[in-house]
C-alpha cells in the first residue's frame, strides 16, 4: 500500500482540532485516526512500543465505533497515562472493534 492510500490530517474547527482519517479499508481508518489522535499528544514516531494492551469496543454504528474507539484511547491516556504509537486490527464488525495498540506509559502531568 502506497503511503498517499492511508493517512490523516488535523484541521482547525471552533475552539478545537478535527481528525481527517482515510485508507482504503475500514480498519487503515481506525488505525490513521488513532495516529491523528497521538499527533495531538506526542509525535507517534518516537514513542515507544515496548508495551501492548488489547482493546475491545462496542457502539451501535460504524461511525460510533470510531468515536468509541477514539474515546477508549484517550481513557487509556488520561487514565494510565499509555499512549499509543501504533495499532493492529484484530478483527471489525459494523459494531465492534477488537485490536492491540502498542505504546508505552508516560508522565501526562
Amino acid at each position: 500500500m502506497a503511503d498517499t492510500d492511508a493517512g490523516f490530517e488535523i484541521f482547525a474547527v471552533t475552539a478545537d482540532k478535527g481528525i481527517r482519517a482515510w485508507g482504503p479499508d475500514r480498519p487503515s481508518v481506525f488505525r490513521q485516526a488513532a495516529l491523528g489522535l497521538w499527533s495531538l499528544m506526542v509525535d507517534p514516531a518516537t514513542v515507544g512500543c515496548g508495551s501492548v494492551v488489547p482493546l475491545t469496543v462496542e457502539a451501535g454504528d460504524h461511525e460510533a465505533l470510531l468515536v468509541a474507539w477514539l474515546n477508549e484511547l484517550l481513557y487509556l491516556y488520561e487514565t494510565k497515562g499509555f499512549i499509543g504509537g501504533e495499532c493492529e486490527t484484530q478483527s471489525l464488525t459494523e459494531t465492534s472493534l477488537a485490536a492491540e495498540v502498542r505504546g508505552e506509559t508516560v508522565d501526562s502531568a
